[in-house]
């Protein structure tokens, strides 16, 4: 109760909400982007910027429109691997997945600089930098992203759903049969080819969904192998 009026008081320095679970993410909420059309942007924004939600209505944006956007828990995850085989062939699959994040299905983007949803952006350019990337511009007017080089004047996280499906790990083999393995004089004779990281769908434009709150937030990498395995 840090203003002494009887009621206990949101910890908002270690993310500690009452009545809220651990991991929730707290901050301004946004709502598209300023264009060049409108004639309320307020002092300190743009066209281009972020449009941040007056939540309490005041006409004023303060730390009182804070709120709690989201979590950054999924609400489920699961992985299920099955292995078919007919006649000499082994075909074998696993799929992983995870699928939202909390009460708005939302998960931190971690695309700022700072990598800190309760700090500012350094330079927006510098983590979202990408190619592919739609930004807003004078004459293509997105209301999804940012201007290129956009500094918040307010911090306040980017959030996306995490939500995702891997074909993680797929394999075909195929074992010769006995007849042909006698003839040859050897005990056992298998062919096999393998992927990892096959293919992961997923609406995250960020490096992977799945490792994406962590520091060094690197992809899987997708391997493939091929090989013989034969015994005498």
């Amino acid at each position: 109760d840090a203003d002494g009026n009887g009621i206990e008081d949101d910890n908002i320095a270690n993310g500690w909400f009452i009545g809220e679970s651990l991991f929730s993410i707290y901050g301004y909420q946004t709502n598209g982007i300023y264009q060049l059309t409108d004639s309320d942007i307020p002092a300190g924004f743009g066209p281009g910027d972020f449009r941040i939600v007056d939540t309490n209505q005041d006409g004023i944006i303060s730390p009182d429109d804070r709120g709690i956007l989201g979590n950054q828990l999924p609400n489920y995850s699961f992985s299920v691997s099955n292995t078919v085989k007919f006649k000499g062939f082994s075909l074998y699959v696993l799929v992983n997945s995870i699928q939202g994040g909390g009460k708005f299905n939302y998960y931190v983007a971690n695309n700022n600089a700072t990598r800190n949803v309760n700090a500012p952006f350094t330079t927006f350019s510098e983590r979202f930098n990408l190619p592919d990337v739609p930004y807003w511009t004078p004459t293509r007017p997105s209301n999804e992203y940012p201007r290129i080089n956009y500094n918040a004047s307010l911090p306040h996280p980017i959030l996306e759903d995490r939500s995702f499906v891997r074909i993680q790990d797929i394999s075909l083999s195929y074992n010769f049969n006995k007849a042909l393995l006698d003839k040859l004089k050897i005990n056992s004779l298998r062919l096999y080819a393998g992927a990892k990281n096959l293919h992961t769908f997923t609406k995250w434009t960020g490096y992977d969904p799945e490792n994406a709150t962590t520091l060094a937030n690197f992809p899987f990498l997708r391997s493939y192998t091929m090989g013989i395995d034969f015994k005498f």
